[in-house]
């Protein structure tokens, strides 16, 4: 089990990335999606132990993560990008767009 509570990174005293409260129990799968630079990798990071300049709480099966990067196990995490069937190519492409901009809308059909 994965839990996550008052989870936010931050860069420039600015947040890039924060939850709230997470809870993924074992097996489950849970696609994060996002733009470039919002902390994505830097999330999963804190996950595996590897990154500690955050707040809130991470654990694993009650523990740290760093209990188990020591241990060399911890949660699984896939890198490989999932579409969404059901939805046309325009809504895959733009879901982890907040606002789409004009230069985007532009650029995407190319």
């Amino acid at each position: 089990m994965l839990k996550i509570e008052n989870f936010s990174i931050s860069a420039q005293d600015s947040i890039v990335f924060s939850l709230d409260k997470f809870l993924a129990e074992n097996a489950n799968k849970v696609n994060i999606v996002g733009s470039n630079r919002t902390g994505k990798t830097i999330f999963f990071r804190a996950i595996h132990g590897e990154y500690f300049d955050f707040s809130g709480d991470i654990y694993i099966k009650e523990k740290p993560p760093v209990f188990y990067k020591k241990r060399r196990k911890t949660i699984s995490v896939e890198s490989t990008s999932h579409l969404l069937p059901e939805d046309s190519i325009w809504k895959n492409i733009t879901l982890p767009i907040v606002k789409v901009t004009q230069g985007q809308k532009e650029k995407i059909p190319e």
